[in-house]
């Protein structure tokens, strides 16, 4: 047994003060003459035993009182765990959370507020030359730094919500991290969040370290209503001027309530396009569609704005992309087959392209295409070679029809773009009897079940795909005996689309054939994508971009009004990437500008992990106390008192005093009793 106030036990020796009274007040008996004392004899002795008795009694009485007031002050407990008041330098790590779903309101003003008066609550249950650690979400330098009593308390104000997000795991492994690393005895980690579901994922992977003593400070909330813009894309990847647009956009409904006509604004380049209004079932998602027309040339800063009255970081999201004057195509091509390639591209006049040999090549202009046709190539230089592999890194698209040489020769150019080879020529005579509609390149072209209603080329002869080691390939054509003569695959960032046969009618159809327009035209577009069309915070930290190699001295930035960023640029191969580490803290669009030349828009938006307004309750958190957890609850009591009164584990101060008034009381009756 411990007592709170040991100084008090010294009081004790007032014991001796009723003793003292009750020898000095014992009573002398006077001496009274009597004629006759035979009848008085018995009664005296009767007399003597019983106030011998009654001063005992009253005298044990009142020791006891004393005692048992003396413990009151006191205060006798049983330590339970690791408490507060051991002796010891004490280190005490507090974690709040300070992400979105803090911006909620609570009982006193928002969760934010109200978790920073219980961590200076906290604070206050521990002694001034404790060493204290505050951190947040940002888990930055300054927040691994160990911190005065008071500088602990400066430090709370400027606690700010964020976009980042963490999990508990990830917050507990860095807590024990940092507490391990000042090797003390006496250890403490204080974690207080409104415990939402994406914050407590993954619980049962995180270790606890049992050498410290564990606190969940539990903010009382209730499941908030929310609805959040999640996701904005476009039908075609490409976007022309004065085209119309067919966008689609992603609601969700993180609540119980049905949303009717809940509207949203549209804006490109901060102007009003128009208003639109949406229905969602509760739980549930659903997809909108929007169309409009394009109506300036170059990067268009976009923002769907949502008029939802539940947490405001989802109810925006921006995007960016960019309206272009013209495409690119470049076709090179050793016989006069290459007409039906510029025969589909001559009807679009959004498309230009050129013709060349393989001996004649602008590569500059190769380099600037967003497309390449190889058209029956018989030879491939090395610098050729060299020029295409760059080409395709860089995220573009290539097609290949075949050459009858490509039987016995161009093995190194095969292997440096890991294209298949070919084995055989083969006779076929067979019609293309499918094609693979969920494929990128016919995905919505046509309706389900189309297959048995299209007339498709017929194929004379063709090219029997050899096997190919590296990168998943996807069938795009079949024959009739189930034979593939269309393949694509990935190669780094680009797109390679290998034919099994030539254009010329020795080989097939399909250049009279109807279908060749929308393969052609969706093999120039599909793929193409503006990079970063939208990114996450803290999801996002590599977003590529098309640039030349960047200069290590030249001047980059990305810039949002007055917030300016220099991010890291690297290139490799024809590639150039943004790496981003926790620059980004604020949503919206940011200009890339090399040598204050403006090269890109960029999109950022707040991660949508906490859109969902769900929470753990209070006895889920209970189940899970232990020795070395305690969880707390956010009421009206002070976490001082209550974490003071749980380090002393049970305590007997009101069993004393309640004892004490008891001998008072029998002191009382004693007295009157014996009278």
């Amino acid at each position: 047994m411990n007592f709170v106030y040991p100084s008090f036990l010294f009081a004790l020796s007032a014991i001796a003060i009723p003793i003292i009274i009750h020898l000095i007040q014992l009573r002398k008996y006077k001496r009274i003459y009597f004629s006759n004392v035979k009848f008085l004899q018995n009664i005296e002795q009767e007399q003597r035993k019983s106030n011998k008795l009654k001063n005992l009694l009253i005298l044990l009485a009142r020791i006891l009182t004393l005692i048992f007031l003396v413990l009151a002050f006191a205060q006798p407990y049983i330590p339970q765990k690791q408490g507060i008041n051991v002796t010891g330098k004490k280190y005490v790590s507090v974690y709040i959370d300070n992400s979105f779903s803090m911006e909620r309101q609570g009982q006193e003003g928002s969760l934010l507020d109200e978790a920073k008066r219980k961590a200076k609550e906290i604070a206050n249950a521990f002694q001034a030359d404790d060493k204290f650690q505050l951190i947040g979400n940002e888990l930055n330098g300054n927040q691994m730094r160990w911190l005065s009593k008071d500088d602990f308390l400066d430090a709370l104000s400027e606690l700010k919500i964020r976009p980042e997000s963490k999990t508990i795991s990830k917050i507990q492994e860095s807590q024990s991290t940092l507490l391990n690393e000042v090797n003390a005895e006496l250890k403490y980690a204080f974690i207080i969040s409104d415990f939402q579901n994406s914050f407590y994922k993954n619980q049962n992977d995180a270790k606890i370290d049992t050498s410290i003593s564990w606190n969940y400070v539990f903010l009382k909330n209730n499941n908030a209503s929310n609805v959040s813009i999640d996701s904005v894309w476009f039908i075609s990847p490409i976007h022309q001027p004065n085209s119309v647009e067919k966008m689609l956009l992603k609601f969700s409904n993180h609540s119980e309530q049905d949303i009717q006509n809940l509207n949203y604004d549209f804006k490109i380049n901060k102007q009003l396009i128009s208003k639109g209004s949406v229905n969602i079932a509760p739980n549930a998602s659903t997809v909108d569609t929007f169309i409009y027309k394009n109506k300036a040339i170059g990067y268009q800063e976009a923002e769907i704005i949502l008029n939802d009255q539940g947490v405001s970081f989802d109810n925006k999201y921006f995007f960016s992309y960019e309206v272009h004057n013209f495409k690119k195509v470049c076709i090179i091509s050793e016989d006069e087959s290459a007409k039906v390639i510029e025969n589909v591209f001559e009807t679009e006049p959004f498309f230009q392209y050129k013709i060349f040999s393989s001996r004649n090549i602008d590569y500059q202009y190769l380099q600037s295409s967003n497309i390449v046709f190889l058209n029956n190539v018989s030879q491939y230089s090395s610098g050729l070679a060299e020029e295409l592999k760059k080409f395709v890194s860089a995220g573009n698209t290539l097609v290949l029809f075949p050459s009858e040489n490509e039987i016995n020769n161009n093995q190194s150019f095969s292997n440096a773009l890991s294209l298949y080879s070919y084995s055989a020529i083969v006779e076929s005579n067979n019609k293309i009897e499918k094609l693979n509609k969920n494929s990128t390149l016919y995905q919505g072209v046509f309706q389900n079940n189309a297959n048995d209603k299209l007339d498709l080329p017929s194929v004379i002869k063709h090219f029997v795909f050899a096997q190919r080691a590296q990168f998943a390939s996807q069938d795009i054509l079949w024959l009739e005996n189930n034979e593939s003569v269309l393949k694509y695959y990935p190669y780094k960032s680009g797109h390679i689309y290998q034919f099994a046969f030539q254009l010329t009618s020795d080989y097939s159809d399909i250049a009279k054939h109807a279908i060749i327009v929308p393969t052609f035209l969706r093999m120039a577009s599909v793929h193409y994508a503006d990079a970063g069309m939208s990114n996450f915070i803290g999801q996002t930290n590599t977003i590529p971009v098309k640039l030349n190699n960047v200069a290590d001295n030249a001047k980059k930035e990305l810039i949002k009004g007055n917030i300016k960023i220099i991010p890291e640029i690297k290139s490799q191969l024809s590639n150039s990437y943004i790496y981003l580490a926790d620059q980004i803290r604020e949503d919206g669009i940011y200009t890339l500008k090399i040598n204050d030349q403006e090269i890109s828009k960029i999109a950022f938006n707040y991660n949508r992990e906490e859109s969902k307004m769900s929470f753990l309750e209070l006895n889920d958190l209970e189940d899970l106390a232990n020795e070395k957890l305690s969880i707390w609850e956010s009421n009206s009591s002070s976490l001082t008192k209550l974490i003071k009164d749980e380090s002393l584990g049970k305590r007997f101060w009101k069993i004393c005093v309640i004892l004490a008034l008891v001998f008072i009381g029998l002191e009382i009756l004693l007295i009157r009793a014996f009278k």
